[in-house]
């Protein structure tokens, strides 16, 4: 995560997936700004996307995901 907030911070690209820790209940945010966000617990299969074998994605305990596909 420390890569991801460094490229946001310098402006070279915003981040397409990360996490958070769920008592910062930022998942509005991420939402407007075109994130899907994944309720804690819950993961989405990027298996076939990648692999074209099902892999679930996650965030681990206490944390949600957030992501964007172009």
């Amino acid at each position: 995560m420390r890569d991801v907030f460094w490229l946001v911070a310098s402006r070279k690209a915003p981040p397409r997936n990360g996490e958070f820790a769920t008592e910062r209940k930022l998942g509005p945010y991420y939402t407007r700004h075109g994130y899907s966000v994944l309720a804690p617990g819950q993961t989405t299969d990027v298996g076939y996307i990648l692999t074209g074998r099902p892999i679930g994605l996650g965030a681990g305990p206490g944390e949600q995901l957030f992501y964007r596909w172009k």
